[in-house]
């Protein structure tokens, strides 16, 4: 509130386009939310990857938050999404089949940009990289600094799903924000492979 009485604007963004209602959302600062509404703060900002501040509570796990969000009237746009990268960082593939199925899209975009195909490659899930490259997760889509899901399972040293991910048509010359090639990095760790 001394920053909102100083001029600080509730409705500011990041040049990620995150918001404070944003932050507040994933910390789980429900009493922040709340003050940050009052003064003016968008329910329906979105991220430069889509998230509203509820999509950002719901990708989080802050169940109060999102549940606040919702009774000032969030709309539910990207929360299908959200509620698929949190299934599918806790590892739960029959939970992430029935959310597919329900028609949440794989290539919905979290905190860090990361897709559920990162967090899964990122995560060595093997059952869950394979059914969501079959799903249509895009193997290229690259996080907020460009690490795509072959970086992510090269990382992992999961060379399984990097060979399922480059039969997909993972691109292996892709360089994250920064960073060398994913061969450059090999070489640079002394890896043949």
């Amino acid at each position: 509130a001394a920053l909102i009485a100083r001029g600080a604007d509730p409705k500011a963004e990041d040049k990620g386009s995150l918001t404070a209602l944003h932050a507040a959302a994933y910390a789980g600062s429900v009493d922040v939310a709340a003050a940050l509404l009052e003064r003016g703060a968008s329910l329906e900002a979105a991220t430069s990857t889509g998230l509203t501040p509820l999509a950002m509570a719901v990708a989080a796990g802050q169940d109060t938050v999102a549940a606040a969000l919702r009774a000032r009237g969030a709309s539910e746009k990207g929360v299908s999404e959200a509620k698929l990268l949190r299934t599918v960082a806790a590892g739960e593939v029959e939970q992430a089949k029935v959310l597919i199925a329900a028609g949440a899209g794989t290539n919905g975009k979290g905190p860090g940009g990361l897709t559920c195909l990162a967090i899964a490659a990122g995560a060595g899930q093997g059952g869950l990289v394979r059914f969501l490259l079959a799903a249509g997760a895009d193997p290229n889509a690259a996080d907020d600094s460009g690490r795509t899901p072959l970086a992510w399972a090269l990382e992992a040293e999961s060379r399984d799903l990097a060979e399922a991910l480059l039969a997909a048509g993972a691109d292996p010359n892709v360089a994250s924000e920064g960073q060398m090639t994913l061969l450059g990095a090999a070489a640079m760790a002394g890896r043949r492979d």
